[in-house]
């Protein structure tokens, strides 16, 4: 889950709530700029812009199914950098 800050972010509990009802799924939040009162470790786990290279670095492998939405730009970005 990837936004600005907390007081971009939808569906935060939902989210959790998914992932503390399925061992399967590990939501991490990243906050590309986060607020002055957002804690690092509780509110987000990742700061700055979200990028392929991100992945690379939280997921064991490459071997997964992705949806993503978002504006223009950080869909191609992502989206080619999948790809490749």
């Amino acid at each position: 889950n990837c936004v600005r800050n907390s007081s971009e972010e939808v569906f935060r509990e939902q989210l959790d709530s998914i992932a503390s009802r399925n061992k399967g799924v590990h939501i991490v939040h990243c906050y590309s700029q986060p607020l002055v009162g957002d804690k690092s470790g509780s509110d987000f786990h990742l700061s700055g812009r979200f990028s392929v290279e991100t992945l690379q670095q939280i997921l064991p492998h490459n071997r997964f199914i992705f949806f993503v939405c978002g504006p223009a730009s950080f869909m191609s970005s992502i989206c080619d950098g999948l790809v490749a």
